[in-house]
């Protein structure tokens, strides 16, 4: 698991271009067969289909997202339904409801989901880390695999060892081959038949369905935690992307009047919700702490963004000596803000002070922008 958390948390600090294109905020998008992106897109939309071909790497999120067209770098998708039909030339992480991946990825595979499909006759040449409630191996894994699911299927081939937590049921093929060590905790030992080649040692834990839950937990917060990173990127490039100037007014009163920014997002942070309570206490107030309510909850979703773009900017801060933001240091804010949180101590100071100095950030410019000029 320690291992799917280093992956997942570094996947954005190595993918960082030079240059990128746009695509946000949009029902639906698609590149056609005939197209050829030669950098790197990022992709906001209900439903998503990439077709052409793409020589970049390929960032998404949607309600379905369909890539059946070739891409030569990373691909990093995240949604409802997830087809992934064409060759990957780097790495491919996603997560999703439902995902299904039937071509060859040219190095590692993370993936997260209800289901999780890797179809007969997918290879994937490096390693496989899948997480999910039903987990279906059918193809090539060429170096290790690492799966964290109720229910396995593990058939095809595994080049290195395969290492199988399964909640409730587990079962191989009659045909496959593990080159390395086979080891799985589940609930009954699985048949292994004579067409079965283990090329080094099998470990066999038994789990019951009552203590299979800690593995479980592992796979639906690793799930959760992946499609979290991946909808935070999404939401901060869209940011500070259509909302640049906005952005750049945030980043820099964030960091030039901190203590200022955190006591009054303290205060108001304990204030607002209290007015809210009292407005819904009256007949008359009802309507207004409804209101209130709504906007309160869209400022904590729009602080959440962007308390790691104000991250961002404090890295550039130290490491740049200047306040810079844009698209790359909203990814490595944010990612770095994720990585914090993964520490159960850090993450709640680390979101206190960054939440609450964004949130007192966005209540400053409210007010200026609007009550001093009503």
């Amino acid at each position: 698991m320690k291992k799917l958390i280093l992956l997942v948390a570094l996947f954005a600090l190595v993918s960082m271009p030079a240059s990128a294109a746009f695509f946000t905020n949009s029902e639906e998008y698609s590149l056609s067969k005939e197209e050829v992106i030669n950098e790197d897109i990022y992709i906001s939309a209900g439903n998503v289909v990439v077709s052409g071909r793409v020589n970049g790497d390929v960032f998404s999120g949607g309600g379905s997202v369909l890539v059946n067209g070739p891409v030569r770098g990373d691909v990093t998708l995240g949604g409802g339904d997830i087809d992934v039909l064409s060759p990957i030339g780097d790495d491919l992480r996603v997560a999703g409801g439902q995902v299904t991946i039937g071509e060859s990825v040219a190095d590692d595979l993370i993936a997260a989901g209800g289901i999780v499909h890797v179809i007969s006759g997918t290879t994937i040449s490096g390693e496989a880390i899948v997480v999910g409630g039903r987990v279906v191996i059918e193809g090539t894994i060429n170096e290790d695999l690492l799966i964290y699911a109720d229910e396995v299927v593990l058939k095809g081939s595994v080049g290195g060892n395969a290492k199988i937590f399964s909640g409730r049921k587990f079962e191989i093929g009659e045909n496959l081959f593990i080159g390395g060590d086979f080891e799985y905790h589940a609930p009954e030992a699985v048949e292994i038949g004579e067409g079965v080649t283990i090329g080094g040692e099998t470990i066999f834990e038994k789990r019951d369905v009552r203590g299979v839950f800690e593995p479980n937990f592992a796979a639906i917060f690793g799930a959760l935690s992946v499609a979290k990173l991946v909808l935070l990127l999404i939401a901060g490039l869209v940011a500070v992307r259509l909302f640049n100037r906005l952005s750049g007014t945030i980043g820099r009163n964030a960091l030039d009047k901190t203590g200022k920014n955190l006591l009054v997002g303290f205060v108001t942070m304990v204030v607002i919700p209290v007015v809210i309570v009292l407005l819904f206490m009256s007949v008359l107030g009802l309507l207004l702490g409804a209101v209130g309510l709504l906007l309160f909850l869209l400022l904590l979703v729009v602080t959440k963004i962007y308390a790691g773009i104000v991250v961002g900017a404090a890295l550039s801060k130290w490491l740049k000596k200047e306040v810079i933001v844009d698209w790359r240091w909203a990814v490595l804010g944010i990612t770095a803000l994720w990585i914090i949180g993964l520490v159960p101590v850090l993450e709640w100071l680390a979101s206190a002070v960054f939440g609450l100095i964004t949130f007192g950030v966005l209540i400053t410019i409210a007010y200026e922008k609007i009550w001093k000029r009503r």
